[in-house]
């Protein structure tokens, strides 16, 4: 098994890592200041003090759909290696379509007759209840076109 490149051409979302913050419940001992992961000291038997303290991290934005609607949860593919800036996801369209092309051969492919900001317009109208969805999951997005060289 190894890696394969491809290349996808058209349109494309930018979703930045989203905020996760997760509590995190722990007791300390009250005289070691030890943290503890249970209520009372193994060793000693003293009560220990509850804590918590909230974790930080952020998260990929993922492309499937966890709703039971008619939207296609396949409609969106996040490759894992390609050129996206740092702390952000890519999502490229998973079928061929009139806002897209991939190809993993050798190819020269002329742009120059493509209303990109119609194209745009157009994805917006199509995908409009993905976008409400990502929009409603991870905030924000950017809708881009040209090239993403990925790994996969």
């Amino acid at each position: 098994m190894g890696m394969y490149k491809s290349t996808y051409i058209g349109i494309y979302l930018e979703l930045p890592y989203y905020k996760k913050e997760t509590k995190v419940e722990f007791y300390k001992h009250p005289v070691t200041g030890k943290i503890m992961k249970t209520k009372f000291c193994p060793d000693t038997g003293v009560e220990c003090i509850k804590s918590e303290r909230i974790d930080i991290s952020y998260e990929a934005p993922d492309t499937y759909i966890d709703v039971d609607n008619k939207l296609d949860d396949d409609m969106f593919f996040a490759p894992a290696f390609c050129g996206a800036r740092s702390k952000t996801q890519t999502f490229i369209l998973n079928y061929n379509t009139k806002y897209s092309y991939n190809h993993s051969g050798l190819f020269n492919f002329d742009i120059s007759e493509f209303n990109i900001d119609k194209l745009k317009e157009q994805f917006i109208i199509e995908f409009k209840d993905y976008l409400d969805y990502y929009t409603k999951q991870y905030g924000k997005y950017e809708i881009c076109y040209g090239v993403v060289n990925y790994q996969h």
